[in-house]
């Protein structure tokens, strides 16, 4: 081999090898940066998770407050994680004033439509990973059939909010069983419907479904549960059958309240319950909650070996309509003519859309294996129709006369068609 070829063959050599780690270099970086974006994305959706978390607490500390009192003695139960989704997919299709007012009901601040979204998707992959529970948390979007609305809004919601969505005849009875199936089979059965029927007017229901049911990590034993009194708000006593247990738990006993954290399997989830003490009412209890006083409180928690517990063993089923509470919330464009879903749908330029009612039911039973609750929560939008038609769906006055010399031949008040 002659000395040109040598050289030649070395100087091929050197470059390959210089070629193969500048290639080699630029892999690592890429792959570095597509690390980084990576991060950056999680943290992100991390961040967004977290404003929602407080958002959505904060909502349920002024809806429980406000039920509460609006419901006297009654018993109360509401999901804020249902409630804020279902209107969290309505918020999508709201423009202007109207969105700026929801957003504001719902707590969210400052927080943006992106960071709204994106916050509701990490915390629905978050909420249903424990595998030693069940945690459902279901979407759907039921639309008239015939009617357009905008690809961006549904491509929105789907992307974000997972939804079933279907496109069904709101004349045909059978949709109204449909839809009230969907929320059956999504909790378990246990809210069987949330429609009692289709508005007329209706153009579409946007609606959440969350069921859980998890066992306690350490259950109370049936054969300790026994018959007591139980002390009413306004001093009567009824009997109740109460559950008993005793094991190390995070509690606390404080000036105002006592308070107990009863786990369940998985441990990252529990049921916190708190008892005013004497002289206190539940009354001032929901009344002082708000962000910086639940943070209070959870620190507050420290372990108490064997601890008696003594909890009731109950089951409550309710059902409430969250208009009026939002209103006083500060949202009030999105119920009437002034809404503006028109990136919801184009025509609601001329013809307004506008939320005519948001339904919230509920289910928990709580017992010596554990808890096993439910909720739905459906928004009804309508539309306004500009041009006049006449529409006799109530109670009416009506009479046959003789239009040549304005005889009334015969005149009647109709309060009931279906009756003979």
């Amino acid at each position: 081999m002659s000395l040109k070829t040598l050289t030649l063959l070395a100087a091929a050599t050197a470059a390959l090898s210089s070629t193969l780690w500048i290639s080699a270099g630029q892999s690592d970086a890429c792959k570095s940066r597509a690390t980084i974006a990576v991060e950056d994305e999680r943290k992100s959706f991390k961040d967004a998770q977290d404003k929602l978390v407080a958002a959505d607490n904060a909502l349920g500390f002024k809806l429980l407050a406000d039920l509460a009192a609006a419901d006297k003695g009654k018993n109360v139960f509401i999901s804020p994680v249902s409630i804020s989704t279902a209107l969290s997919m309505t918020c999508n299709g709201a423009a202007g004033e109207t969105a700026k007012e929801m957003a504001n009901a719902l707590q969210f601040g400052s927080m943006t439509e992106s960071e709204i979204n994106g916050g509701n998707r990490a915390l629905r992959s978050a909420l249903t990973g424990n595998a030693e529970i069940r945690l459902d948390i279901a979407n759907s979007l039921w639309m008239r059939k015939g009617k357009t609305f905008k690809q961006d809004f549904l491509d929105r919601v789907a992307e974000n909010f997972g939804v079933e969505m279907q496109s069904l005849d709101f004349a045909d009875p059978a949709t109204l069983s449909t839809i009230n199936n969907w929320c059956s089979k999504n909790t378990n059965g246990k809210i069987d419907k949330i429609l009692d029927r289709i508005a007329t007017d209706a153009v579409m229901y946007l609606i959440n479904a969350v069921y859980f049911k998890g066992e306690w990590k350490t259950q109370f034993d049936k054969k300790r549960t026994c018959d007591v009194d139980f002390t009413l708000a306004d001093g009567k006593v009824v009997s109740v059958p109460m559950m008993t247990a005793k094991f190390d738990a995070k509690a606390i006993e404080g000036e105002t309240l006592d308070a107990v954290k009863l786990p369940y399997k998985g441990g990252n989830t529990s049921m916190v319950v708190f008892v005013p003490k004497a002289g206190k009412t539940l009354a001032e209890l929901v009344g002082s909650l708000d962000a910086a006083t639940w943070a209070k409180w959870q620190k507050e928690f420290s372990v108490h070996k064997d601890l008696e517990i003594n909890l009731p063993r109950f089951k409550v089923e309710y059902e409430t309509a969250l208009v009026e509470p939002f209103k006083k919330l500060g949202m009030k464009k999105a119920f009437g003519k002034e809404a503006d879903f028109t990136r919801l749908d184009e025509s609601a330029k001329i013809e307004p859309v506008f939320i005519s009612d948001i339904r919230h039911k509920t289910f928990v039973e709580v017992n010596e294996e554990g808890t096993e609750a439910a909720a739905v929560t459906s928004v009804e939008l309508k539309q306004e129709c500009v041009q006049f038609a006449f529409r006799a769906d109530c109670p009416f006055l009506y009479a046959i006369t003789d239009e040549a010399t304005g005889a009334i031949l015969f005149m009647g008040v109709m309060n009931n068609p279906a009756a003979k």
